[in-house]
């Protein structure tokens, strides 16, 4: 990409041939950390597919869509409801999944026109922090339930154009992928390729730190749509609630909503994905393989006799 804007802070550890062990660890701390369900990732729900079906087919013959907005109709909003958890949190409006359905049909009738016309305003998001594994904090994002509805259907709508361009080194909330799927090509390509050592990098305070200018770009490669543009900007602006304080970022999109994780994944599609394929991999003298799961990620090498 030339430049990638995005301040993001790596660490990085480099771990010698014990990597079997290293695999077992981390696939018990992910397999406890994105169990907790804190996060939307968009279901390959049948239903789902089959409206969407349309738009992939679209997203394999076109490099860019003009209109893809035009599916968040109000069948897909009603679908999105239906898959949110009855037990989330309230945001900053303070309604509650059973409020919200109390009057579905119209509530998604005069939502689905407020999106249509333009009028549809992103509410501030509810910052609340959830306990790390390590002792830390992970600060979570919790938007109203009509706005999980919209971000859910837009998710599915990125989601069913985008996974026309993510790459097989791609895990994390994607459909029919999971920690298993990631530690499973990790564990084959250090047993086949009898990897010496494995590169291990977490991108810190990730949510956080990603470039909105560079964001609007990548969807923009693919999604050109004034309409879901918008929509982007709006979610990007809302501004997050602490302590009774609204705070409005310049970068960052608040962990925990139900769109985060596809826009995470297009992110860092371009900056790391391709990155690696395209530019760092072809430098290598010997097997190199990208693993990644959301902001977490595993580079696998071994060297050539005589390299280094």
């Amino acid at each position: 990409m030339g430049q990638r804007g995005n301040g993001l802070s790596q660490s990085l550890t480099s771990s010698p041939a014990r990597a079997e062990d290293t695999i077992k660890i981390q696939g018990a701390e992910q397999d406890s950390l994105f169990g907790e369900s804190n996060t939307a990732a968009p279901e390959a729900d049948k239903t789902v597919s089959t409206k969407l079906a349309g738009l992939v087919a679209r997203a394999r013959k076109e490099a860019r869509l003009t209109n893809a907005v035009q599916y968040v109709d109000e069948a897909l909003l009603r679908l999105a409801f239906g898959s949110l958890r009855k037990q989330a949190a309230p945001g900053a409006d303070g309604q509650s999944y059973e409020d919200y359905a109390a009057s579905l049909d119209q509530n998604l009738k005069d939502l689905y026109v407020r999106l249509k016309s333009g009028r549809y305003q992103a509410p501030v998001i509810r910052r609340v922090y959830i306990p790390k594994a390590n002792g830390q904090r992970r600060p979570l994002g919790i938007t109203t339930i009509e706005d999980r509805v919209v971000q859910k259907a837009v998710a599915w709508v990125l989601s069913a154009v985008f996974e026309q361009e993510f790459l097989d080194s791609s895990h994390g909330f994607r459909p029919t992928r999971s920690p298993h799927t990631a530690l499973h090509r990790l564990r084959e390509g250090i047993r086949q390729h009898r990897v010496r050592y494995v590169v291990e990098a977490d991108l810190a305070d990730y949510f956080g730190s990603v470039n909105w200018t560079w964001l609007r770009k990548f969807v923009k490669h693919r999604v050109n749509d004034g309409g879901l543009l918008c929509l982007l900007n709006k979610w990007l602006k809302a501004g997050v609630m602490e302590n009774g304080v609204v705070i409005v970022g310049e970068d960052g999109v608040p962990q925990g909503g139900p769109v985060s994780p596809v826009l995470s994944n297009v992110y860092l599609h371009f900056v790391l994905d391709l990155w690696f394929e395209r530019r760092f991999r072809q430098t290598c003298r010997g097997y190199a393989e990208l693993t990644r799961f959301a902001d977490d990620y595993c580079a696998p090498r071994r060297l050539k006799e005589g390299s280094m």
